[in-house]
């Protein structure tokens, strides 16, 4: 089985990404299935790019693995946010506070 780069994810999530936009002026469902897909494209980019592989398969047992994988990834990302939010936040209203 060929194994997916996470570059391969990536540039897929960025493809749903688009789509989500042009979809939800027509049809909200799909722009939301298309976001959803984004998202789940993204996490797996960075799970391999954490050096973890990750290969297509509908064992229960493999996704499991997968989830606690991506659950890992995710954690960190949301530490990452949790810290970074916060601080681009402040930015932001000094930034509007400057303005005339």
């Amino acid at each position: 089985m060929r194994r997916r780069t996470s570059g391969y994810h990536l540039k897929l999530a960025g493809a749903f990404l688009r789509s989500a936009g042009v979809a939800a002026e027509g049809a909200p469902e799909a722009g939301c299935r298309n976001l959803q897909e984004s998202a789940e494209r993204s996490l797996k980019a960075l799970v391999i790019a954490s050096g973890r592989p990750v290969a297509h398969t509908r064992n229960l047992r493999d996704q499991a693995e997968l989830y606690d994988q991506a659950r890992t990834v995710v954690g960190d990302l949301h530490d990452y946010a949790a810290r970074r939010v916060p601080l681009l936040a402040a930015a932001v209203e000094r930034r509007l506070a400057q303005e005339p």
